[in-house]
């Protein structure tokens, strides 16, 4: 669920500014695949997604009894689907300083300022000139 929010989220800032995000490097491409949302969203998977469903782990935020399991297939109850949600919405908007430049940023803006660096990258054909953000 995290990583589909993750996915949207980034494919939504590529399409926004034009990029084709069918079309990647890492990731094969398909009719319906973002290829190039799935490349970039591997620089926030970890620093989004898992830290938050760790956080509301330890928290016990989750509920186990809220899930359900039949026949070898699990299924998330919908109190923790919002409560999953909510706090992936609230990582998304919580403004915090920018690991590289410093500058006050939500995570949209951070996705946006990497994605206007790929673009960067592509005019000018250097390579380096695309520098994604690192977390620590």
């Amino acid at each position: 669920l995290g990583y589909t929010l993750l996915y949207n989220a980034v494919g939504g800032v590529l399409q926004a500014r034009g990029l084709n995000a069918h079309l990647g490097w890492l990731h094969v491409p398909g009719s319906r695949h973002l290829a190039l949302a799935s490349d970039l969203m591997e620089c926030y998977r970890a620093y989004v997604v898992d830290a938050t469903l760790l956080h509301l782990l330890h928290a016990g935020d989750l509920d186990p009894a809220d899930h359900r399991c039949d026949d070898g297939q699990c299924q998330l109850g919908p109190e923790t689907v919002r409560s999953f949600t909510r706090a992936i919405e609230a990582r998304f908007n919580a403004v915090q300083q920018h690991p590289q430049c410093g500058t006050p940023m939500d995570l949209r803006r951070i996705i946006d300022r990497d994605v206007l660096s790929l673009i960067t990258s592509l005019r000018t054909g250097d390579p380096a000139d695309f520098s994604p953000t690192r977390w620590r």
